[in-house]
């Protein structure tokens, strides 16, 4: 990962081939001192696994992909979950034929290139375990 410009409310990040999103943007996080983030990004995937919340079984259906698609669409936070900065994020993709699926963001193996704006926020945000949803959310804490 290669840190493109920083400054004191943003930085811009690209992420090479055979990078993992997850993996790199919370170690990015952890290793900067950001507590706080909301990003956007677009880009190339070779593999990943994507999630649709299932509220039934309290947590999420995912389905893996193995091919090249485009990343048209890439939105989340980071926020601390366990004391650690934790991604939470959604995106759309296109594959060849220009079908689109998208989800939640389990894993995303970069391949050409990513490319991410990520905006700090003040303090921090937190997620806690929620009994209902059986997913960690966002909290006012």
């Amino acid at each position: 990962m290669e840190i493109i410009r920083n400054t004191e409310q943003f930085v811009m990040l690209r992420l090479a081939y055979g990078e993992e999103l997850r993996e790199k943007l919370e170690n990015f996080c952890a290793e900067n001192g950001i507590k706080a983030a909301w990003f956007t990004g677009i880009g190339a995937t070779q593999k990943m696994e994507i999630g649709y919340a299932n509220l039934a079984k309290k947590g999420y259906d995912s389905t893996h992909f193995s091919e090249h698609m485009e990343i048209t669409s890439l939105v989340g936070n980071i926020s601390l979950k366990d004391s650690k900065p934790f991604m939470h994020a959604h995106g759309t993709f296109a594959r060849h034929s220009m079908e689109l699926i998208g989800g939640h963001i389990m894993t995303c193996i970069i391949s050409a290139t990513c490319e991410i704006k990520l905006e700090k926020l003040e303090d921090e945000l937190n997620r806690k375990h929620d009994e209902f949803t059986g997913l960690h959310l966002l909290c006012a804490e």
